[in-house]
């Protein structure tokens, strides 16, 4: 039971020294080029080999849940590359469908060239959700001066 709790405790305690990290590589990126954009990239699934089966890592979860918080607080963008995968385990399926290779770690050419995609859409759809929602500030504020 004891070491149980150590582990959990020292997963806690990984867990906040990644967060302070992300917050301050992000913090000296805004320092150095203060009108930059930011985007943080989470982990891809990746599981654990456990004898001749694989589990999911907790860590990866634990990242993801790190980066995007620190994105939230940083006005960053985040993508979660396990969501874009398919979830947790997804890797499993991807191995199936030739978008990863048998380390279960590693894509394929196929497989990277998806998640560019996947990525690049990502970021063009959040740009035009921003550039939709900075023309409707710019026309609200037209229509204020106007009156």
């Amino acid at each position: 039971m004891a070491r149980a709790v150590d582990s959990q405790v020292a997963l806690l305690r990984a867990h906040r020294q990644l967060q302070v990290a992300v917050r301050q590589v992000v913090s000296r990126v805004r320092e150095a080029v203060p009108g930059a954009s930011c985007l943080l990239v989470g982990p891809t699934d990746h599981p654990q080999r456990v004898g001749r089966s694989w589990r999911l890592r907790r860590r990866t979860g634990q990242l993801v849940d790190s980066e995007r918080r620190v994105a939230a607080e940083k006005g960053c963008g985040f993508i979660d590359l396990v969501s874009v995968m398919g979830g947790p385990m997804s890797m499993m399926k991807l191995v199936t469908e030739h978008y990863a290779g048998p380390d279960r770690t590693h894509l394929t050419r196929r497989g990277y060239e998806a998640l560019a995609d996947a990525i690049s859409g990502a970021v063009v759809t959040g740009f035009n959700g921003w550039q939709r929602a900075a023309c409707s500030e710019k026309r609200d504020e037209a229509v204020v001066k106007e009156r």
